[in-house]
């Protein structure tokens, strides 16, 4: 599979197409068209890229991320990779900057179709794995770049699509064509997940099958059923079903509960919430269900009212609690999770924990034709404040969500926060407005929300009749850049080929465009006729029309005329005066453009019906004298003026021959027809001429059998030479490329176009089209090399004929198509700059020196002397500029900045944990260690350096301390209180803090659980949850709440005995001894060991021994749990080292990335530090250096010093020499030697 042209312009889009969109971190928009995947720029509103074709439909498109360190020095730049499924089943790696294809993933044997394709990140040294789902039932895991596959599962379900864990790299979830979704919890790069999957029964709003929400089971690799549990909820529910419907009613519904294997689910969407963990969003037509997969319990669900239109997708935020929602009428509504920030309403214990989003703001409904629907719905990943809708007819409709602020002060001045809202989160954060001096939390404010359309990109339209292009190439910047597309439904589209935009739109007829052709840069001229009827008269009335491209204005030619019949054919002479309208009945009229009259109709033998004329495309100006006498004087004077003579050449048809003409115009009278002689100009051999074209003294002959003959009027003998024969297939069109000394021309077949040139009088083809998967309509030049063609699937394809086998890259020796006049583009292997994009901002487009010298100038705010630089700086949004230049600004807050604009997803989660760890924390007074020695994270945990600890800090596990007046461990709260303080999280950062999961700070940790603890015990009604509510109570030492609950057990349970009888214990921790002590110790580690480990953790958690049971969590790969254990429960000092052990746990499985954040999350910065230098990331661990120095986080040293040192290296790699001088003056004594030994070899 090659790439056939450096740039296509595409029109509608297919069905297959619905689901193949994306909108990647660097900022461009992805999805497909037909074989074809469109690249748009949403700022410019440009078609940046067109990658294709494939096999098949484009089905899927995902971009990869950029989840890894970012380097010059060591080759890690910064790219454009798309992945592209189509219907065939084949997926391909597109690399967009060249236009190449980077790998091709697809089986020998024939390939199912594709239905799902996801990046599948996490591990640092693969960023290149790519996860499949194939219908119907296969998962697929591979190297994408290598095209090596690691793994295939099959399952015995029919599948439709699935999700990947944000949270969690090991958990998948898929939904299967009947309500259920199986979840995988243990997916790994080496293996294929194991067949211990779970079931979960999904509550159908239209099947009814489930009373009591969602229900788990787990299947075994030979047993493929799907059992349901029962709960005393369900009973009841059951009986009450058979009170008020009867018992026949109540047994038809029970049957279809009990057998689900005929019915299909009516969910549309399932996806995972980026902002908290454990929950999924089933989309259904009416309803939005919000599971938290932990516990299998709806914890929250969105209903539409009657009038509203119903959902078709989904898309949650990451920072900010909020959801974009499409509906079936086009319109977009948001919807922003309730919050709880009143004092009162977090001291009442009824209020309400669900998950509750409240409709904010809402679109206007799309007004759209009968053949126009929205496709897809996406949203920028960054801002996540813009939506991009794609419809079917190829337009992309770019939505943004505008804020207005209201604030309320009481005699008392506001001032703005200086940081710019570019993101939702900036928008609806509590951060925003700051009264001087005051408290934030006490500030007042309000927000309202509006979605305004802010930018709209056009495709072309379908179906495409005609094409023509400006003729003039007086200014080869403006050459034939400007294409007039005719249409079957009437209209005129004016379509920048060097752009992809289209300029302007003109409906003009009522009937289709049946051909366009330029009077003028200003004027053009197209004619339409309807289809004659099956039946009756079938004679038609053509149109003539000269639109004004600028003005708008319409002129008609054919006004009060009666019917002649359809037009074959107009052509424009070369004084752009006059025009010849052929009709297919055999007449011919001369038409005056200026007047818009009719001149004369062309008088030819009755026996001839001409198939094509053409203007010889120069004209010759003679001055004509006239003698008048002068009204005034009476005397004779002689007047001169100028008159143009023109030659119109005619090809006919007759029996027995097809002759060719010449008429001469000259002063608007035309003169007789002259008639080559056929016999001598062909010497005898047999040719029926139906297409010509003239450039000087060449001619171009073409028969309806394929052959082409040339012929020189400047030779002493008109001959016509054949120099090519295609053997009976049509030639439809002949024409020579725009310039005066330009030679080549173009010759167009049914399914293909081959490009000649002329040397020394000898035709030499230079180049044939490619085969395209469409059927050609048009072609005409766009330029001196280039030319465009019209294909039956509405697309135009431009391609370069300077070029053998003509490809899409973005960087060449010898460009294919015109120069961009912008030096900071890529020159070498280019397509993308060639394209005349202006405007565009995108690392990947840039250098990749230029692009790092652009990125450390704004992160170190020190400003190189460099023109490129200035120029992209241009492009930057005035207030993000002004915001990272302002030197009141903190290094964190502008490295987070400058990452968005790069789309860097590691610089963006680094500096963002940076920025809410730095918050509140306190100094890390460990020492750092040389940089250069290996990294040891359990040696740093033994030097650890904590400050004493405070009476309000975490719970101590002395047992002494831990002990209350009523005998429970910790401090307790009462049964029916709820910590919902987490709700309020938004103050401490302007991102959403639960989206950091496992990384949020111990408090906030802790907070978070609680609630999502008490909301579980709430909405609880399986023995499973309730089980684990007990575990959890246990664990956080709420033994009441954990009595409360084991002592609700129903008296039919089987679990009813064991459960009183621990409901027992765990009050009876009031009376303790040394001796009881041991023996409930020795219980549990006895249960542990027989395979209990639950109950085992819960004993010890009775009597303190958290750290215990963290342990035994760990030494069983229980990591996730006992980390939930040690940021709930145990004392700073212990949680670091439970948090230190997993930190190098995850050093070790490949996930440093995860391990740096972990780490950072708990404040140790000095480790980070370390860790940062071990990857040699020294561009990053300087500036985090920097940042904690300015908030006095770390205490600066020798080893401190070695860092900038080598981020002064980094920088001389790029050139920076004035970050260079600024950073060895930080670096003291060891940067003087380095900057002295730089400048002595320099």
């Amino acid at each position: 599979m090659t790439n056939p042209c450096p740039k296509v312009i595409t029109g509608p889009l297919h069905l297959e197409n619905k689901a193949a969109s994306d909108w990647g971190c660097q900022g461009f928009i992805a999805y497909g068209c037909y074989g074809y995947a469109v690249v748009v720029d949403p700022v410019t509103l440009q078609i940046a890229q067109t990658l294709g074709p494939h096999s098949g439909c484009v089905t899927h498109v995902r971009w990869s991320g950029e989840n890894y360190h970012h380097a010059f020095a060591t080759g890690s730049t910064y790219n454009l990779h798309l992945a592209c499924a189509d219907s065939n089943g084949v997926v391909v790696i597109w690399d967009v900057v060249t236009g190449q294809i980077r790998a091709e993933l697809s089986d020998t044997q024939p390939s199912k179709p594709v239905i799902g394709i996801e990046w599948y990140n996490g591990h640092d040294e693969s960023h290149d794995l790519l996860m499949l789902l194939r219908s119907p039932d296969i998962l697929e895991l591979w190297d994408a770049f290598s095209g090596v596959r690691l793994w295939k599962k099959q399952f015995g379900e029919q599948l439709l699509t699935f999700a990947l864990d944000p949270f969690d790299i090991q958990r998948i979830i898929l939904m299967c064509d009947s309500p259920f979704l199986l979840v995988l919890n243990d997916v790994n790069v080496m293996r294929e997940p194991s067949d211990g999957y779970g079931c979960i029964r999904i509550s159908d709003p239209q099947l009814a099958v489930s009373a009591s929400g969602p229900q788990r089971t787990y299947s075994s690799g030979s047993d493929r059923s799907l059992p349901r549990n029962s709960s005393s909820l369900t009973k009841m529910a059951s009986l009450a079903t058979n009170i008020l419907t009867g018992p026949e009613q109540s047994k038809k519904r029970q049957s279809v509960s009990d057998d689900d294997s005929d019915l299909q689910t009516s969910c549309k969407q399932v996806v995972f919430n980026p902002a908290h963990k454990h929950i999924v969003l089933l989309v259904f037509p009416r309803e939005i269900h919000m599971i938290d997969l932990e516990v299998d319990l709806t914890i929250g669900t969105i209903r539409l009212d009657r009038a509203s239109p119903n959902f078709v997708k989904v898309l949650p935020c990451r920072n900010a609690d909020v959801l974009y929602c499409l509906h079936e009428n086009g319109s977009v509504s948001v919807r922003v999770r309730k919050q709880t920030n009143n004092s009162e309403q977090i001291q009442n214990k009824d209020v309400s924990l669900d998950m509750t989003y409240d409709l904010v703001c809402q679109s206007d409904s799309l007004r759209l034709l009968r053949h126009s629907k929205v496709y897809s719905m996406v949203y920028h990943p960054v801002c996540e404040k813009q939506v991009a809708l794609i419809l079917s007819d190829s337009r992309v409709i770019l939505l943004d969500v505008l804020s207005t602020e209201f604030t309320k002060s009481e005699n008392q001045g506001c001032i703005y926060d200086n940081r710019p809202r570019l993101s939702m989160a900036d928008m609806i954060s509590s951060f925003s407005i700051v009264p001087p001096g005051g408290n934030r939390s006490c500030l007042k404010r309000l927000i309202t929300l509006k979605m305004v359309m802010s930018g709209l990109v056009s495709g072309i339209i379908s179906p495409i009749v005609a094409i023509a292009t400006i003729p003039s190439v007086a200014d080869l910047s403006a050459s034939g850049c400007l294409a007039a597309i005719g249409s079957g439904i009437g209209t005129i589209q004016l379509v920048n080929v060097f752009n992809g935009q289209i300029e302007n739109e003109f409906k003009l007829f009522m009937s289709p465009v049946r051909g366009v052709q330029w009077i003028d840069a200003r004027r053009l001229l197209a004619f339409s006729y309807p289809d004659p009827p099956s039946y009756g008269n079938r004679a038609v009335k053509s149109d003539i029309v000269i639109l004004n491209i600028i003005s708008g204005k319409v002129d008609a030619m054919f006004e009060g005329m009666d019917k002649k019949g359809p037009i074959l054919m107009v052509e424009v002479s070369a004084s752009r005066n006059y025009c010849v309208v052929v009709f297919k009945h055999g007449s011919m009229e001369l038409w005056n453009l200026r007047t818009r009259q009719l001149v004369r109709e062309l008088v030819i033998p009755e026996l001839i019906r001409p198939v094509d004329v053409g203007w010889y495309p120069y004209m010759s100006v003679h001055k004509r004298e006239k003698t008048v006498i002068d009204s005034t004087t009476g005397k004779e004077k002689k007047l001169e003026r100028h008159v143009y003579r023109e030659q119109l050449f005619i090809c006919g048809q007759i029996d027995g021959g097809c002759p060719l003409m010449r008429l001469t115009l000259e002063d608007g009278i035309m003169s007789g027809a002259l008639s080559f002689n056929h016999d001598s100009l062909f010497e005898g051999q047999k040719a029926e001429v139906i297409k010509l074209a003239w450039k000087k003294k060449i001619a171009i002959l073409a028969d309806k059998g394929g052959q082409l003959f040339i012929c020189d009027a400047g030779q002493e003998k008109n001959v016509a030479k054949k120099f090519s024969d295609r053997h009976g297939s049509k030639v439809e069109d002949v024409a020579f490329a725009p310039g005066r000394d330009n030679f080549t021309f173009l010759v167009k077949f049914p399914t293909s176009v081959d490009v000649w040139d002329i040397y020394d009088g000898k035709p030499e083809m230079l180049t044939s089209s490619p085969t395209l998967p469409s059927s050609l309509v048009n072609v005409c030049w766009t330029g001196p090399e280039s030319i465009v063609m019209a294909t039956e699937d509405s697309c135009l394809h431009v391609l370069d004929i300077s070029r053998r086998l003509p490809t899409s890259p973005v960087e060449s020796d010898k460009d294919d198509f015109f120069h961009v006049k912008n030096i900071v583009m890529k020159s070498k292997n280019s397509a993308i700059s060639k394209w005349k994009l202006s405007g565009i901002f995108s690392a990947a487009l840039m250098e990749a020196k230029l692009a790092f010298l652009l990125k450390y100038s704004l992160q170190c705010n020190i400003e190189p002397l460099n023109e490129a630089v200035t120029q992209y700086c241009n492009l930057i949004d005035s207030d993000t500029l002004r915001y990272i230049r302002d030197g009141s600004t903190s290094t964190a807050d502008r490295c987070y900045q400058v990452a968005r604009l790069f789309g860097d997803t590691f610089d963006m989660n680094f500096w963002r944990m940076v920025q809410y760890t730095s918050q509140e924390a306190r100094p890390d007074k460990t020492k750092l260690t040389d940089i250069r020695k290996p990294l040891d994270l359990m040696e740093w945990c033994s030097k650890l350096v904590l400050p004493t600890p405070e009476t309000n800090d975490l719970v101590s596990l002395d047992l002494s301390s831990d002990l209350g007046t009523n005998g429970s461990y910790g401090n307790q709260r009462s049964g029916g209180d709820m910590d919902i303080s987490w709700l309020n999280s938004m103050d401490k950062d302007r991102g959403l803090v639960s989206s950091f999961g496992e990384m949020m700070k111990c408090n906030d940790y802790k907070a978070y659980e609680t609630a999502r603890l008490d909301l579980h015990n709430k909405k609880r009604c399986d023995y499973r949850v309730k089980q684990l509510c007990s575990s959890r109570y246990i664990m956080t030492r709420r033994v009441d709440m954990a009595v409360q609950v084991l002592m609700e057990t129903d008296t039919d349970n089987t679990e009813f005995k064991s459960d009183y009888l621990k409901a027992c214990l765990s009050s009876c921790t009031t009376q303790h001894t040394g001796t009881s002590l041991s023996t409930v110790k020795l219980a549990a580690t006895h249960l542990i060991v027989a395979g209990q480990l639950s109950d085992g953790v819960d004993l010890l958690c009775l009597i303190g021994k958290h750290l215990d049971a963290c342990r035994y969590l760990i030494s069983y790969g229980k990591w996730r749990e006992a980390v939930w254990l040690a940021k709930t429960s145990l004392s700073e000092r212990e949680c670091l080292d439970i948090i230190y052990k997993w930190a190098d746990h995850l050093w070790n499985k490949s996930q440093r990335c995860k391990a740096i954040l972990m780490m950072l999350s708990h404040g140790q910065f000095a480790p980070v530090l370390h860790m940062l230098c071990s990857q040699r990331q020294f561009d990053t661990a300087a500036l985090f250096l920097q940042s904690c120095l300015e908030q006095g986080l770390l205490e600066k040293s020798d080893y401190t010093d070695s860092v900038y040192v080598e981020f002064s290296k980094l920088l001389t790699v790029t050139e920076y020499q004035s970050a260079v001088k600024h950073y060895c003056s930080l670096a003291g004594e060891n940067g003087d030697t380095f900057l002295a030994n730089l400048n002595r070899k320099t």
